[in-house]
């Protein structure tokens, strides 16, 4: 009976030894236990900070894909009234270069019609020319002709006083001779 006390003890100690160390773990795993539930804490915070931050990022991007919408829209109108700025920019090129050349044309035209009017005018010059040049032949031919008849006058008219002075000398002496009768 004393040995069945002495292993009774025995095993008494061993499962108390048993017991102490299992309560040691049992601590050691409620510390653990705590640590984690804490870090879990932690972890659920960081979560929820996470989540918050994941749905302020998700409103930031769904903001940010309506901006680059709209950006995209004001782009287009853009680019569409660049486009159409651009054609009437060509409509306008075109225009001004219509313009130019019918300027240009109408200038060709008048300066051509200028030159035309320029040699008529010359031709016309030149007929005058011949005219005036016949005229003032046909004026130096009567000058000579009128400076050899004012020429013969003035011979006809000297022996004309000549003959009128003998005329004279006669008819004075015919009446001296008539008074010496």
């Amino acid at each position: 009976a004393k040995t069945k006390v002495a292993k009774l003890t025995k095993e008494v100690n061993e499962l108390k030894r048993e017991n102490a160390e299992l309560c040691d773990r049992i601590d050691l795993l409620t510390d653990q236990k705590a640590d984690m539930t804490e870090k879990s804490e932690e972890v659920s915070k960081q979560l929820d900070s996470t989540q918050q931050g994941n749905s302020v990022l998700k409103q930031r991007k769904e903001a940010l894909q309506k901006e680059l919408e709209k950006s995209r829209a004001a782009l287009k109108r853009l680019m569409d009234d660049g486009e159409s700025s651009k054609a009437a920019l060509a409509d306008k090129i075109a225009d001004i270069q219509k313009e130019d050349k019918l300027s240009r044309d109408n200038q060709i035209k008048d300066h051509r019609e200028h030159l035309e009017n320029m040699k008529s005018e010359r031709q016309r010059n030149e007929a005058l020319t011949k005219q005036v040049n016949a005229k003032n032949r046909e004026l130096t031919e009567l000058k000579f002709a009128l400076q050899r008849i004012s020429h013969e006058e003035a011979s006809r008219v000297a022996y004309l006083s000549n003959e009128a002075e003998l005329f004279r000398q006669l008819t004075e002496a015919d009446a001296h001779n008539d008074e010496d009768i």
